[in-house]
């Protein structure tokens, strides 16, 4: 392409609609490609863009050159482009939003406005006494540890920040520049020492360690430098003679940052399928063979081998050179499914999820560019990666909510699998043992195959589930119950026969709430709508949506009274429990407090899986997938936790939690039991639970929703306003409101609001929601294109932010 004058479309990671084009310099012309990042002027600075078309010679005039090539291979495809599009469409994000979200983080460069104290502002500095508060800001920045005008203003919000600044620049005490930030993430590149064959040598002159280094590169021909220093300890003289004497060359070589460490996992069992596998199975491969976009659910009970059909179809599409990509809920998940698809398929594997490190997700995003890894697994942003000649997607646990991001890109990633599989020609499988409503129903129409797999592997009986009614429990008078007698016992049952138990329950902490009997306080989060939590180990009552935390206090700071009592319960006080009534068991706890340090996940279930933990207690982290043969019951200490939501899916969130802890018990050769302990035993996801009985779930909760106008027959939009004022919420919120409800005459769409969100105040943000409802995607579509268009930015509050979340998980 040399002597072309090129011209490529680019998309920019700003809160932009549109996208931008520049002209690539001619000693760029034969470097750029679709998928590289380009360092781009625009406006008066310097930001990351990536390339989306290349277009060759064109008419556009005054177009500005970009400044650089930031890759060295593309970070994805053509071919993605378009899926990239529908998804910035369907969600209303801008374009290069999408990107970001999609591509490793820590990536992009850009310049920022540095403040700089001048040499006429250090003379006026010294002037200033040390009392003076802009002393103690200017002195800040000659020291560094103000660099940046956006840190200024954060951190001196309260004091003026845009008068002083501009006061400053005015009197020339501090001048604003340009400065390119640096990149957080890159390949890892480390040295190695390549033993050069061939050529004539002396060894008889070398010293005793140069000799010894050399015939250690010898054997291995070639070594990196840190591992030879783990060997030789220093080696930096030795090893440059030897480069100088021509034994050896050093080379620089990129390596990649390991993500995961796996146990040693052999999947050697040759497992006979079942007759409903084998069906299953024929299916899936009639849409692999076809290699045309082929969606499946794949509706099997806990137990029943859903993983089994997915290694096999997987296999049939590597027999056929295509890709895989593996999506799993819960980071938890990971390594468990890691080793057994490794122990089938190799170092093939990639990984891409929020545990690992932005720069070994870099390394992984890379490895599966280049073809080095075949099939991803991962959490929701795996849905992204980058693989070619895409053949299949498995979805398991569709269902789960985790599946939905909530902050930035409000992204469904099962949904967008489905869109990304039907660009590729793919097969989609959707896997679950309780489907989400929305996608069963999508099978009653034909837009889903329906595969079902009723019975569990090897003849193994789906567990025995009883009911307790804690209303009936007998229980002294004041006494906060946590364990039914028939949990108790059955605990102790299990554990003296060796077996392993988990007791489910979906808060952590130790209290839910601190009350003062005396004058009715309970101690609240400042930032938030919500009571602090008790937290036994590390003494702190602490907010679960900020983070705020503040002493345990026996005091009430309102009235000094000295009676301040706990209610409710989390799995810290359920751990305690356990220990006080079976001394002796080893109990693990895993729940986000015990889980926030690396490998944490794993080490846990390593530990049950190896008989190490007795009794685990844990959130929703332990109900999603685990296959422990050596748990034989399962507690279920509250059943009613989400039950209770303000959300029209509370039912079906509660009737999925019980199915799945139901279904981590009795997958071994001895019987499971579940002992589920609720205060609504006639509730009809509680007793269709009991009974594993989906479909007569599915029946009633389908009707729910058609009777009050819910998904599946209707499509939401959530439009929701949250700034720290909170007049100026309520009022942008009403604004926006009048306006939906202007625009909707004459429309088949239903205006909800608007109304102060559930949790009206999170993270010192309040909070307004105004809900939008209709019959067709395409309607709602249009009212939002049409309402942004009506809408005047002023009519939004300075502070308050609008963000849109088209089909919400999250209604609180």
């Amino acid at each position: 392409m040399a002597g072309m004058v090129i011209f490529i479309e680019v998309a920019v990671g700003l809160p932009i609609f549109k996208t931008f084009h520049y002209q690539v310099p001619e000693k760029l012309v034969n470097s750029i490609d679709v998928g590289k990042r380009v360092l781009v002027p625009f406006g008066g600075r310097k930001i990351t863009g990536y390339v989306l078309t290349v277009l060759g010679e064109s008419v556009w005039k005054d177009t500005k050159e970009i400044i650089d090539i930031l890759d060295d291979i593309p970070l994805f495809s053509p071919e993605m482009v378009p899926f990239f599009q529908w998804v910035a469409n369907y969600y209303l994000a801008p374009l290069g939003e999408v990107l970001k979200t999609a591509l490793p983080g820590g990536i992009n460069i850009g310049t920022r406005l540095r403040i700089i104290l001048t040499e006429k502002g250090k003379e006026y500095l010294k002037s200033l006494t040390t009392g003076d508060p802009q002393w103690k800001i200017l002195t800040r920045i000659e020291k560094g540890e103000i660099r940046s005008r956006s840190r200024f203003l954060k951190d001196h919000r309260h004091e003026s920040p845009y008068h002083l600044l501009n006061f400053w620049q005015k009197e020339e005490i501090v001048k604003l520049v340009h400065q390119l930030n640096k990149v957080q993430t890159r390949p890892k590149k480390i040295r190695f020492a390549h033993y050069l064959d061939g050529v004539k040598k002396e060894e008889e002159k070398l010293s005793f360690k140069q000799g010894e280094i050399l015939s250690f590169i010898k054997k291995k021909n070639k070594i990196s430098l840190p591992h030879l220093r783990k060997e030789f300890g220093e080696i930096s003289s030795p090893v440059r003679r030897l480069e100088e004497r021509g034994f050896i060359a050093l080379k620089e070589e990129e390596v990649y940052r390991s993500p995961v460490e796996l146990e040693c996992f052999e999947d050697k069992k040759n497992y006979e399928l079942t007759r409903d596998q084998k069906y299953s199975l024929s299916r899936i491969m009639e849409g692999i063979v076809s290699a045309t976009y082929s969606p499946y659910l794949l509706y099997g009970v806990t137990g029943s081998g859903k993983t089994e059909v997915y290694l096999r179809a997987i296999k049939a599409a590597r027999d056929r050179k295509k890709g895989a990509i593996v999506l799993v809920p819960e980071i938890a998940l990971t390594p468990q499914l890691v080793e057994r698809f490794r122990s089938h398929f190799g170092d093939t594997i990639g990984l891409l999820h929020s545990g690992i490190s932005p720069g070994e997700r870099y390394d992984q995003w890379r490895r599966i560019k280049r073809g080095e890894a075949k099939i991803v697994i991962g959490a929701r942003s795996a849905v992204f990666a980058p693989v070619d000649d895409l053949g299949i997607i498995i979805v398991d646990e569709e269902h789960d909510s985790s599946y939905k991001q909530d902050d930035r890109l409000k992204y469904h990633a099962r949904d967008i699998a489905l869109v990304r599989a039907k660009l590729s020609g793919a097969v989609v499988v959707l896997g679950s043992a309780t489907p989400s409503v929305e996608s069963f129903d999508n099978t009653e129409k034909g837009k889903l195959t329906r595969l079902h797999l009723p019975l569990r592997v090897e003849g193994r009986p789906m567990p025995r589930v009883r009911i307790v009614d804690m209303k009936k429990e007998p229980k002294k008078k004041g006494e906060y119950l946590i364990l039914s007698r028939v949990l108790i016992d059955a605990i102790r049952a299990n554990l003296e026969e060796k077996n392993q138990v988990m007791l489910f329950l979906n808060r952590r902490g130790f209290a839910t709430f601190l009350i003062c009997p005396d004058c009715g306080f309970t101690f609240r989060c400042p930032n938030c709508s919500v009571t602090l939590t008790h937290h036994l180990h590390t003494r702190k009552l602490r907010c679960h949506y900020c983070d705020y935390a503040i002493p345990v206090s026996s005091i009430c700071p309102a009235c000094q009274g000295l009676q301040v009592n706990f209610f409710g319960m989390g799995t810290e006080r359920l751990e305690e429990e356990v220990k006080m009534l079976f001394p002796g068991v080893k109990v693990g706890r895993m729940d986000r407090d015990t889980t926030t340090k690396r490998m944490s996940h794993q080490k846990i279930l390593t530990s049950l899986r190896k008989g190490d933990i007795d009794l685990l207690v844990g959130t929703q982290m332990i109900v999603k997938g685990h296959d422990f043969p050596g748990v034989t019951l399962v507690g279920v200490i509250s059943a009613d936790l989400s039950l209770n939501l303000p959300d029209f899916r509370a039912s079906e969130r509660t009737f999925q939690l019980l199915a799945q802890v139901a279904g981590r018990t009795g997958r071994g050769d001895r019987l499971g039991e579940v002992i589920i302990q609720t205060f609504n035993p006639d509730y009809f996801s509680i007793a269709s639970a009991k009974n594993h009985d989906y479909p007569g779930f599915f029946q009633k909760e389908r009707a729910l929703r058609k009777e009050f106008g819910y998904p599946p027959f209707s499509y939401l939009v959530n439009l929701r306003l949250s700034g720290k004022s909170e007049k100026a919420t309520e009022q942008s919120s009403r604004k926006l409101g009048q306006i939906c409800h202007s625009l909707v005459e004459g429309k088949n769409l239903e205006v909800l609001g608007p109304v102060p969100a559930p949790l009206a105040k999170i993270k010192g943000k309040h909070r307004w929601q105004i809900l939008l409802k209709a019959p067709k995607r395409a309607t709602l579509q249009n009212f939002i294109r049409n309402l942004f268009n009506t809408l005047d930015q002023k009519q939004i509050d300075q502070g308050v932010n609008l963000t849109v979340d088209v089909d919400p998980y999250n209604m609180l």
